[in-house]
């Protein structure tokens, strides 16, 4: 029900001053966050866009979120309001088409190139929780990755597989990429 939804969720609205525009990245609002003591799981998406951000809360927490991130440095000169989520800006995302060759269409093996890693580093991220595929948590390093599907790599980004091309001359595996930035 969107009245429902209205109720229980608002947003937070991060306006930078111009010297400020293009200068912070998700991970900056999320540290900002974190700054505060609030946790991870208590916040939705964070929308960034070159002269400020969008952040997805709970009604609950979005008094205190406002009134907080007025009192850190870097957001001191920003204008920061509490707004309805039908008031929610949309972004669209660019996206980077990449190249990659792989050993198999395992797991491990893709998130080491995705994520620029050693196998036995992109296995810890594994283990860790951090890999998603097609949005559900995956911690079985060899499954294997489908064409189509969407890996998330926390700290990274997204991709998704668009199509195997082929295999080079030492049979690695040429995978086309598509990176949402």
């Amino acid at each position: 029900n969107e009245d429902q939804i209205e109720k229980t969720i608002e947003i937070i609205k991060i306006t930078l001053p111009k010297e400020q525009e293009g200068k912070y990245e998700h991970r900056t609002y999320l540290g900002s966050l974190m700054k505060l003591g609030i946790e991870r799981k208590m916040i939705g998406d964070i929308l960034v866009k070159s002269n400020g951000a969008n952040i997805i809360v709970c009604t609950d927490m979005a008094e205190y979120i406002e009134n907080n991130l007025k009192s850190l440095t870097r957001f001191q000169k920003s204008k920061i309001e509490r707004t309805s989520i039908n008031n929610l800006e949309y972004i669209k995302k660019e996206k980077e088409k990449i190249k990659i060759n792989v050993k198999s269409m395992r797991l491990d093996s893709i998130v080491a190139e995705l994520a620029r890693c050693s196998r036995s580093d992109a296995n810890k991220l594994i283990e860790q929780e951090k890999i998603f595929i097609n949005f559900k948590k995956e911690i079985n390093n060899s499954k294997k990755v489908e064409e189509g599907s969407y890996i998330t790599i926390r700290g990274k980004g997204r991709f998704k597989i668009m199509e195997m091309c082929g295999k080079t001359k030492s049979g690695r595996i040429v995978v086309i990429i598509e990176k949402t930035t």
